[in-house]
């Protein structure tokens, strides 16, 4: 799936690249964001790259749970990374469930630091990319991914977050509270919000896409009115308006 995380003037030079490959879902760069940039909840973990202070600092950032405004103020550049939603790699896995809604600055790691001095402030987004992609070896950042996470995420996404716990419990053969304690322990969110969080991503993409009939009943909302109130909450904005901003706005 791929994931909409910013709304971006569209004065502000944004550059991406999808992979969408089961461990990263794009790349991406903001060249000067000179302008507020709102982040929308997208379930994932994020790798940065911020200029800051005359060189590039690593940060990890968790998702938001509610439209804010992103970790981005003041900084000149940021190359960052997005995993696929539910995928920790191994260096966050003891304290990723402590990002939701914060960053946090990992310059102590030697294989990332190594990166961020290759990068430089004048260097395009695909050299950067370039730099990344030689330097950041799955083999080395994967080495280990709890199954039964995956297998939760896996039925979250394939239901587009129309799904209940007990669904779930009786899907995977474990107790409620223990998917809902480990599920939580990893990413930092319990499995309803992260479900919540994938239904209104989907809801983003039916509205991009024009697939506008009756959206709420697709997505598993009582009436459209929970389904305006819910989406403006994570966009800050309501589906009408939301299809109309593509003009001043990039969603991405």
């Amino acid at each position: 799936m791929q994931v909409k995380t910013y709304l971006i003037s569209k004065a502000v030079s944004y550059h991406e690249l999808i992979l969408e490959d089961g461990y990263i879902n794009k790349i991406y760069m903001i060249d000067n964001p000179d302008r507020e940039i709102y982040a929308i909840p997208d379930a994932c973990l994020d790798l940065q790259f911020v200029y800051e202070k005359g060189r590039f600092v690593p940060y990890v950032c968790g998702t938001h749970t509610e439209v804010s405004l992103a970790f981005i103020g003041g900084s000149k550049k940021i190359f960052g990374v997005k995993f696929e939603p539910g995928v920790v790699p191994d260096f966050m896995k003891s304290y990723a469930g402590e990002l939701v809604c914060t960053r946090r600055n990992v310059s102590d790691m030697e294989a990332l630091s190594n990166i961020a001095v290759q990068f430089g402030k004048d260097m395009s987004f695909e050299d950067m990319e370039d730099i990344f992609t030689s330097h950041f070896i799955y083999a080395d950042y994967f080495k280990e991914r709890k199954n039964i996470i995956v297998q939760i995420a896996g039925i979250i996404h394939n239901k587009k977050g129309c799904v209940t716990i007990s669904d779930i419990a009786v899907q995977t053969g474990y107790n409620q509270r223990y998917l809902d304690r480990v599920f939580k322990e990893s990413l930092g969110v319990s499995m309803k919000k992260y479900a919540g969080i994938i239904r209104i991503q989907k809801a983003i993409y039916y509205l991009q896409n024009n697939l506008t009939y009756e959206i709420y009943e697709r997505l598993g909302y009582y009436d459209q009115a929970h389904f305006i109130k819910d989406f403006k909450k994570n966009t800050s904005l309501t589906p009408n308006k939301f299809g109309k901003v593509n003009s001043e706005l990039n969603i991405v």
